[in-house]
C-alpha cells in the first residue's frame, strides 16, 4: 500500500474510469492502508500528533465553521469535504514508516504524476484538448489533463511538485533503465510547463530549478552554470509569454490578465474587510464577490487568483492563520537536526523542500488552497524527519566495525547540519562521509 496508496490518489481512477466512482477506491484504499499499518507502523502513531498535522486539521475544520450561516447541514457537507486533506497526511505517516516505504510512496507519486503529465501532452497533440464540450472549446487546445489537472494552472501544480522527487532520485538511482525514466521524465515535466502555457507555472518552474542548481551543486558549477541559467530563464519567460499571448488571441491579452488580477484581489481585499473573522464561506468568493465590488464581466464568477487572499476572504483571518502555521511547522519539519545520515532519505528532503518554496511560490498566482501539495509534501516532511531523528538502523550499526556508525562512535551524536542544504556550504559542520553523502 505504501506505493498504491499515492499512486491512486493522483491517477485519481474514479475520474479517469468514471465507472469505478460508485466503487469510491480512494476510500477504500484508505481504509485497507489503515488495517495493513495497524501493526506494522507502530513508531507511527506519535507523528499523528505533529503541529503540521493539527493545523491541517485545525484548516479543514474552520473551513467547515465557515459556513454556519447556511446550517449544519452545510457545516456537515462542507466538513465531508475538507477532511480528506488530513486523513491523506495521517495514513501517509502510517505508510512511511521505513527507508522502504518513503522510497516506495515517493515512486507511487512520480509514476501516477508522470501519467497525468504524459496524458496531458497526449491531450494537446491528439486534439481532445482543441475539441469543442459543450459549446465551447475546452483548454483552447493547452496542455491539461483531467479531474483536479483539467486547468493549465492545476496541470502546473503536479508538475512543480514531482519535478524535484523526479531530479534528485535520478541523481541517486544506481539502475540505469531507471535513470534514464527519471531523466527522461524531468524533459517531459519541463515540455508540460512550456505546452501547458501557464505563466505562473513557468515562473515557479524556474525557481525550481534555481534552487535545484543553487542546493544539490558545489560552488565551483553554480558559478559556471547561473550565466546558462539566466539566458534560460529570459528566453523561457519570453517563449512563455509569446506562445500564451498567440494562443488566448486579441480577445484576452497580458494586460487582460493583470486587470483581472488587479481586480480579484481588491475585491478579496474588501471582503476581508468586510469579514475578518470567518470570510464569505469555504469556496464561496465566486458566489459573493459582486456584493462588495461591481466586477467586470469577465471577472464575475473566478475565485480571487492568489491562494491566501482567496483563504482570508472565504474562511477568514482564522482560516489564513491556520494555512500559514501549517506552512510554518512544515518547514520547521524539515529544519530538525538529525541524528544521521542517509542518502535516499537526504535526497527526498532536500526534494520536498524545494518542492514546498516552490508550491508556496506558486500559490500566489493561483488560488489552490484544496490542492494535494501542501498535504503530501507536509507528510513526507515528517515522515523524513522522523526517520533522520531515529539514528541509524540496528542492522547497520550491528555491521559496523566496533560498533560504529558513519557519524562516530557508538552512543555519540555526530556534528550535523540543522538545514538540509547547509553542508553544501559549511564543510565545517559535517564531516567527511556526509559531505560525500551530500555531494554524491
Amino acid at each position: 500500500m505504501d506505493f498504491l496508496y499515492p499512486f491512486l490518489n493522483f491517477l485519481q481512477p474514479g475520474i479517469l474510469w468514471p465507472q469505478l466512482a460508485v466503487l469510491k477506491p480512494m476510500l477504500l484504499a484508505s481504509v485497507i492502508a489503515v488495517i495493513a499499518a495497524i501493526h506494522t507502523s507502530r513508531d507511527q502513531w506519535p507523528l499523528l500528533k505533529r503541529p503540521a498535522l493539527l493545523w491541517a486539521a485545525a484548516f479543514a475544520v474552520i473551513q467547515a465553521i465557515s459556513v454556519y450561516y447556511s446550517g449544519v447541514a452545510s457545516i456537515v457537507s462542507m466538513l465531508s469535504d475538507w477532511y480528506i486533506y488530513p486523513m491523506f497526511m495521517a495514513i501517509s505517516l502510517l505508510l512511511m514508516s521505513s527507508e522502504r516505504g518513503l522510497r516506495r510512496y515517493i515512486w507511487g507519486m512520480i509514476v501516477a504524476g508522470m501519467f497525468v503529465v504524459f496524458f496531458g501532452i497526449w491531450a494537446k497533440f491528439s486534439g481532445l484538448n482543441s475539441a469543442r464540450v459543450a459549446g465551447e472549446y475546452f483548454m483552447g487546445g493547452r496542455a491539461g489533463a483531467y479531474g483536479m489537472y483539467h486547468n493549465q494552472n492545476d496541470y502546473s501544480f503536479i508538475i512543480i511538485q514531482i519535478l524535484p522527487f523526479i531530479y534528485l532520485y535520478g541523481r541517486n538511482t544506481e539502475k540505469f533503465t531507471l535513470r534514464m525514466f527519471l531523466y527522461v521524465s524531468v524533459a517531459t515535466c519541463v515540455a508540460g510547463i512550456l505546452l501547458c502555457l501557464s505563466r505562473g507555472g513557468m515562473l515557479a518552474l524556474l525557481l525550481e530549478g534555481f534552487l535545484l542548481l543553487v542546493m544539490t551543486t558545489r560552488r565551483r558549477t553554480q558559478l559556471l552554470l547561473l550565466p546558462l541559467f539566466v539566458v534560460i530563464a529570459i528566453g523561457g519567460i519570453g517563449y512563455q509569454w509569446k506562445m500564451r499571448a498567440q494562443n488566448d488571441g486579441a480577445h484576452y491579452t497580458y494586460e487582460d490578465s493583470e486587470g483581472t488580477r488587479r481586480e480579484l484581489w481588491h475585491t478579496a481585499r474588501l471582503v476581508i474587510e468586510h469579514n475578518p473573522i470567518l470570510g464569505v464561506g469555504s469556496g464561496r468568493f465566486a458566489e459573493y464577490a459582486r456584493d462588495y465590488y461591481d466586477l467586470s464581466h469577465d471577472d464575475v464568477g473566478k475565485n480571487a487568483h492568489n491562494t491566501y487572499l482567496d483563504i482570508a476572504a472565504t474562511s477568514g483571518l482564522l482560516g489564513l492563520g491556520a494555512f500559514l502555521m501549517m506552512l510554518r511547522s512544515v518547514i520547521a519539519e524539515l529544519r530538525i537536526k538529525p541524528v544521521r545520515v542517509d542518502k535516499l532519505v537526504d535526497a527526498t528532503r532536500r526534494a520536498t523542500l524545494i518542492a514546498f518554496i516552490c508550491i508556496i511560490f506558486r500559490a500566489f498566482m493561483d488560488a489552490k488552497e484544496g490542492d494535494w501539495s501542501y498535504y503530501t509534501l507536509a507528510a513526507i516532511a515528517i515522515a523524513t524527519g522522523a526517520l533522520l531523528s531515529r539514528g541509524a538502523p540496528a542492522e547497520a550499526a550491528a555491521a559496523a566495525p566496533g560498533g560504529q556508525d558513519e557519524g562516530g562512535p557508538a552512543g555519540r551524536r555526530p556534528r550535523l547540519i540543522s538545514y538540509p542544504w547547509a553542508g553544501l556550504r559549511s564543510r565545517k559542520a559535517v564531516t567527511r562521509p556526509q559531505l560525500r553523502s551530500y555531494r554524491s
